[in-house]
C-alpha cells in the first residue's frame, strides 16, 4: 500500500471513510517532463479513470474526458502557453477523500505520467495517459560497457540517471556484482534493462502514483482485506495451472572450502490446494504421482543454506499466489499498488491474490473492478463550494 505518512489512527479513519458516505475531490496538475507545475486542470474533469495492468508493458494508464466548450484548451505542440496539453506534458492525478462535512481530507497520489494521445470532440478533449515507464522505452543514446565485477547498483544508476534522465527514484545500495561483461548498446531498451537487473536481486521496479521509480521486494503476506463491507457483487475465482509455482529450487554459490554449490528445494505444504501432492494423480498401481510446477533460481550471491532456504520460501509464496485469478466488483480502494497482496473473504470463500488488474473511477459514482481492467467511470455531478469542487459518494 502506498505510504501517505499517516498514523495508524488516521489510516483506520481513512479506511472507514472509504467504505461509508464520503466526499472525493480529483485534482489534475499539468506538469512539464521535469515535474514542474504548469497549471491546475481540476475544474475541467468530466469523467475519467485510472487503470492498472501488471501484464502490460506499462502498468498504469488513465483516460480523462475534459470539458472545453470555448476551445481554450490548446493541443498545439507549438503553443507558448503553459496550459497547452500535448505529449511533452505530464499530468498528476490526486484522489482526495473527505468526510461528509469536509472537515478532514486525505490526499492520495494515484497517477503521474505523460500524455500519449489526444482527441478533440466538439466541446470535450479526450486525454490518454500512461505511466512514466513509457518514457524508458526509447532507445539508448549513450551506449556503455561494464566489465565483469561491476556492481548492479552502478549499472542501474547509469540506466536510470544517464539513459532515461530520471531524478526521482529510490534505490538502496545492492551488494550483487555481475559475473560477466555487460554491454548497453543503442538498441537496448532502458526499461527492460531496469527490470532485468532488479529481478536479478529479487526486486520489483515500478513507478508509484507520485511518479517516483521504486524498487522493492514483493511481499508474501496480504496488506488488505476485501470483505462483505467492500464487495459489491459476488466474486468469481479460478485456479490457473499454467502460472502456478508449487516447488522452488535455489542454487547458490560455493561456500568457502566447499566444492559444491548451495542447493535448497522447497515444496508447497501438502495441505495447500496447489501443492504437488494435492495436484497429483494416482497411477495403475495405486501410487500417488505428485505434479510439480517448479522454478529454479540460480544466484551465486547466495552463500549459506539459511539464506537459500529463506529465498526459496519467499519465492514459493509468490509462486503460489500467481495461480489464483479473482474477478470482483468492490468499493474503490485507491491505496493499493501493483504487487500488493490482498485477501478476499466471503461466507464461502477465503483466498489471497496479488493485485494484477484493476480500474478506479475518477467520479463520485462507479465501482472498482478487481482482476479486470474495464470501464468503471459512470458520470460526474459537479458541485462547487467557495474553495474547491467536491464529489461525494452516497
Amino acid at each position: 500500500m502506498i505510504d501517505l505518512g499517516l498514523r495508524h489512527a488516521q489510516i483506520r479513519d481513512l479506511l472507514a471513510l472509504l467504505q461509508s458516505p464520503h466526499q472525493i475531490s480529483i485534482s489534475l496538475a499539468l506538469m512539464d517532463m521535469n515535474h514542474r507545475f504548469l497549471t491546475d486542470m481540476s475544474d475541467r474533469l468530466l469523467t475519467g479513470q485510472v487503470n492498472f495492468d501488471t501484464t502490460a508493458d506499462v502498468v498504469r494508464s488513465a483516460d480523462l474526458n475534459l470539458v472545453d466548450p470555448r476551445g481554450t484548451l490548446s493541443i498545439n505542440p507549438d503553443s507558448p502557453e503553459d496550459g497547452a496539453v500535448f505529449i511533452n506534458r505530464m499530468i498528476r492525478i490526486t484522489y482526495s477523500v473527505g468526510d461528509p462535512l469536509g472537515e478532514r481530507w486525505y490526499h492520495i497520489p494515484l497517477f503521474t505520467g505523460p500524455i500519449v494521445k489526444l482527441e478533440r470532440n466538439d466541446i470535450t478533449v479526450q486525454v490518454y495517459l500512461e505511466g512514466k515507464e513509457r518514457l524508458a522505452f526509447a532507445n539508448v543514446s549513450n551506449p556503455k560497457n561494464f566489465r565483469s565485477g561491476a556492481s548492479v547498483t552502478r549499472i542501474l544508476k547509469f540506466v536510470i540517471e544517464d539513459v532515461i534522465g530520471e531524478n526521482r527514484y529510490g534505490l538502496r545500495s545492492l551488494k550483487k556484482k555481475v559475473n560477466k561483461n555487460i554491454s548497453i548498446s543503442r538498441e537496448s531498451v532502458p526499461w527492460d534493462l531496469i527490470k532485468k537487473f532488479t529481478k536479478s536481486v529479487g526486486l520489483h521496479p515500478f513507478y508509484d502514483g507520485r511518479g517516483v521509480l521504486r524498487c522493492r521486494r514483493l511481499g508474501a503476506r496480504s496488506v488488505f482485506l476485501f470483505d462483505d463491507d467492500w464487495i459489491v457483487d459476488r466474486p468469481d475465482f479460478t485456479y490457473d495451472p499454467t502460472s502456478i509455482v508449487n516447488s522452488v529450487i535455489v542454487v547458490g554459490g560455493k561456500p568457502k572450502g566447499s566444492k559444491n554449490k548451495i542447493r535448497v528445494r522447497k515444496d508447497a505444504d501438502n495441505n495447500h490446494p496447489l501443492s504437488p501432492r494435492r495436484l497429483g494423480r494416482t497411477n495403475k498401481s495405486g501410487d500417488l504421482v505428485p505434479r510439480f510446477y517448479q522454478k529454479v533460481i540460480e544466484d551465486s550471491n547466495v552463500k549459506t543454506k539459511r539464506s537459500a532456504r529463506a529465498r526459496a520460501k519467499r519465492e514459493l509464496r509468490v509462486g503460489l499466489l500467481q495461480g489464483i485469478d479473482i474477478q470482483a466488483t468492490v468499493l474503490p480502494m485507491p491505496l493499493l499498488e501493483e504487487g500488493d497482496i490482498y485477501r478476499l473473504r466471503t461466507d464461502d470463500t477465503d483466498v489471497q491474490a496479488r493485485m494484477s488488474k484493476w480500474s478506479i473511477p475518477l467520479t463520485h459514482e462507479g465501482t472498482m473492478s478487481l482482476g479486470k481492467v474495464k470501464r468503471v467511470s459512470l458520470r460526474s455531478r459537479r458541485r462547487r463550494t467557495k474553495k474547491r469542487k467536491k464529489r461525494g459518494r452516497k
